[in-house]
């Protein structure tokens, strides 16, 4: 077990760096806006298509927006395979 432990803590060293936690201040953050776009979208509208439309659309731009903004690799790669085939 000490040898796990002694071994095993490059891992953990590497688990916790700020990628780390970049990615759960970018899932808090994602989650907490969504939380309150359906809130919003319960709120303005009655129909329930419609509610749905309206959260999973919102929801959609929104989370793309905060890829964008905190800089997400995978996101500005698609981002920018998006404007060039645009140009």
């Amino acid at each position: 077990m000490i040898l796990g432990i002694y071994y095993s803590r490059d891992i953990v060293k590497k688990l916790y760096n700020k990628e780390f936690w970049k990615d759960i201040l970018l899932y808090a953050v994602g989650a907490a806006t969504i939380v309150a776009i359906c809130f919003a979208g319960s709120i303005l509208f009655n129909s329930t298509i419609i509610i749905i439309l309206f959260d999973v659309t919102l929801s959609t731009i929104e989370y793309g927006l905060i890829l964008i903004g905190l800089r997400n690799k995978f996101a500005l790669d698609a981002l920018e395979n998006i404007m060039m085939r645009i140009k």
